[in-house]
């Protein structure tokens, strides 16, 4: 099989599994393609590497995600994308204003819009792209980044977060309040940087199976 003759949504899938690090025989395997097909790709990857995706590839200005850490004296590993303001919102809940929360959240959705807004630029500039196409891309990665930069983490900090306030109040009442919920908080803090990679995964599985059924993203022209 040679490369032109996979669909622009086929070789969007086989960058996707290359960038989650998937070996190249179950690329293979996964598209029926020569591994010679695949070449082509790892020559893709290496161009856009030098192509900075300032949305998944640097710190953009968060100024709120670095002084939460800030205070706390701690330091995680993990991108302080804008994406990632509601779940330290939802961390402090305890602590914060529900105006707080709430604002965080927006920082979130405004990154969720401009980043939509970069794919579908980009998508615009792909050799035999349609409006069709970039309409879908758009649609593809706004259904994403709500549910994996916002939707999700924000819901589960939040449950973990009142559960953990829950349990501490049944095990330590004699712990006072302020400092459960502090230990609350570090507790939602901590648990960021192991909740990104699952949730990325599952709601690609999820949109895979479901709503990605129904994007065109071919090359072919609509009959």
């Amino acid at each position: 099989m040679k490369l032109k003759s996979l669909s622009l949504q086929e070789k969007v899938k086989v960058l996707a599994r290359m960038d989650a690090s998937a070996s190249m025989r179950a690329i293979c395997a996964e598209f029926d393609i020569k591994s010679s097909t695949f070449y082509p790709f790892t020559d893709r990857m290496e161009e856009e590497k030098k192509e900075v995706d300032i949305y998944r590839d640097t710190p953009v200005v968060c100024w709120l995600g670095f002084e939460v850490v800030n205070i706390l004296g701690m330091y995680y590993i993990l991108p302080p994308y804008p994406g990632y303001a509601n779940e330290v919102g939802e961390s402090f809940r305890a602590l914060t204003p529900l105006w707080f929360v709430r604002a965080t959240y927006g920082v979130a959705s405004v990154y969720v819009v401009a980043d939509t807004y970069d794919k579908a630029t980009k998508m615009s500039k792909q050799p035999g792209s349609t409006q069709r196409a970039v309409t879908h891309a758009a649609a593809d990665t706004l259904v994403w980044q709500a549910l994996a930069s916002v939707m999700v983490p924000g819901f589960t900090i939040n449950r973990v977060c009142a559960a953990s306030l829950l349990v501490l109040a049944k095990t330590l009442p004699l712990v006072p309040l302020n400092t459960r919920k502090w230990i609350t908080t570090a507790i939602g803090l901590g648990c960021i940087p192991f909740i990104v990679h699952p949730i990325d995964t599952g709601v690609h599985w999820a949109m895979d199976n479901s709503v990605r059924k129904y994007l065109d993203l071919s090359q072919e022209p609509h009959q």
